[in-house]
């Protein structure tokens, strides 16, 4: 199964943080044989045009926020 994973935290003050949690699932689902991609929006300018991108390029078969 082809997964995309977003981080939609946007915060960057006082720093941006590593979505810590969503690396320990994104290895979980590739140990379990499934194709994973992530998204983290704390660094897009165009939110809906990277999500587009992302979505016509990998070709997911479910979205996890």
């Amino acid at each position: 199964m082809k997964v995309l994973l977003l981080s939609v935290n946007c915060e960057k003050m006082p720093s941006p943080v590593f979505p810590l949690g969503l690396a320990y699932i994104v290895r979980a689902l590739r140990e379990a044989g499934h194709s994973v991609q992530t998204l983290d929006l704390c660094f897009s300018q165009d939110v809906l045009r990277d999500l587009e991108r992302v979505c016509v390029e990998f070709r997911p078969d479910v979205i996890g926020f």
